[in-house]
């Protein structure tokens, strides 16, 4: 199969023992019969560790998850991913954005909302519910807030009276911290001082204790590659605004642009982990899986543009225009037949993982001539 991946004849090849193809109706069913081949080979006496599952299509890892999770198949997901949508990052973002564009409503409760917020999420609803009740904003973030939890013309009585004492501790709690996150913003002389605003807002709310405390329970339901992950969100949020410190403390901005900076600085980091317990099913891209040796490979998404991905060029030459250039003389990297030259030489890579089986599949779309070969 190796030596004849791209091209020579096929037909006469005896592989039932070590290769597998299968079509499936749909990407749900591919994924359904990878974990159904994942326990096969376990029957058969393969180990977790000796099996490796590999995608085109990122989708394919939501699917996976969650099969392997309901059939409890340990798995390691290996990769890389963007931490914009983790909770730390998008706590600190999401607050920074809400101080800084005026404390409008739907972002201080978006930010409150988040997994980090210092509000529980009973408290949260509630809280929202007086403020859409009552049109809270702007200022009025800032001040004690005195009308009746259930609404106009209603009397005071002392459960009402608690229920708005109770609101008051929550916006005291939850909302004031970022109340004086905006002041120092509008206050700050430059780009130095609106970092250690944020800082100093992170530690008010207790961001560190509280990434302590899940990580610690993620430990103990052993679940220790988000703990990894964790750990690893708060040392790249510090370092980040310690790098942006360094580079562009003395710089002029508004705190708008500065939560503009954040969040595209933040966008060119990536979170990894390794491996936490041995024995799992190694699941990752195609290109993550490229120098995985394995005894077991289940390759998921061999449809018509996934394998090879058929990508673009990307850059600011078109494909004409590099073609012209390079005609003149110019050697250029990149563009679409570079780009297809090193999905080919990915695929190739991924094909000489396995020592003993190969299993290829395609979802519902149409099959890529790699699967019909």
């Amino acid at each position: 199969v190796r030596s004849r991946l791209f091209s020579g004849e096929t037909d006469n090849l005896r592989l039932q023992d070590c290769l597998e193809v299968s079509r499936c109706s749909s990407d749900w069913a591919e994924c359904l019969h990878a974990a159904e081949r994942v326990q096969k080979l376990l029957r058969q006496g393969a180990r977790f560790r000796e099996i490796s599952v590999a995608y085109t299509d990122s989708h394919y890892a939501l699917f996976l998850r969650l099969i392997f999770e309901r059939l409890e198949i340990p798995a390691y997901f290996s990769g890389t991913e963007d931490i914009l949508h983790k909770s730390v990052m998008h706590m600190a973002v999401t607050a920074l954005e809400a101080a800084a564009g005026g404390l409008e409503r739907r972002d201080v409760l978006r930010y409150l909302k988040s997994i980090l917020s210092p509000l529980e999420a009973e408290q949260c609803d509630r809280l929202e519910n007086y403020v859409i009740l009552w049109g809270i904003g702007g200022q009025s973030w800032g001040q004690t807030w005195k009308l009746h939890p259930a609404g106009r013309g209603k009397e005071f009585d002392e459960a009402s009276a608690q229920a708005l004492r109770d609101i008051n501790t929550w916006r005291e709690k939850g909302i004031m911290p970022l109340v004086r996150l905006r002041q120092k913003l509008l206050r700050a002389a430059n780009t130095r001082e609106q970092i250690r605003a944020l800082y100093e807002f992170l530690e008010e709310i207790g961001v560190e204790a509280h990434l302590t405390a899940l990580s610690e329970a993620m430990q103990a339901e052993q679940d220790y590659a988000s703990a990894q992950e964790l750990s690893q969100l708060w040392e790249i949020l510090i370092g980040a605004l310690e790098q942006m410190e360094e580079l562009l403390g003395d710089t002029v901005r508004d705190a708008d642009a500065f939560a503009r900076l954040l969040r595209l600085q933040l966008s060119q980091y990536n979170v990894g982990t390794i491996p936490p317990v041995l024995d799992r099913v190694t699941v990752g891209e195609l290109s993550a899986m490229r120098r995985k040796k394995t005894a077991h490979l289940i390759l998921l998404g061999a449809a018509e543009g996934g394998l090879p991905g058929y990508g673009g060029g990307g850059g600011v030459l078109t494909q004409t225009e590099r073609e012209a250039l390079v005609a003149m003389g110019l050697g250029l990297t990149g563009g679409a037949s570079w780009n297809l030259q090193q999905d080919f030489a990915t695929i190739r890579a991924v094909f000489s993982c396995p020592r003993e089986t190969l299993s290829v599949s395609c979802g519902g779309s149409q099959p890529a001539f790699l699967f019909r070969r």
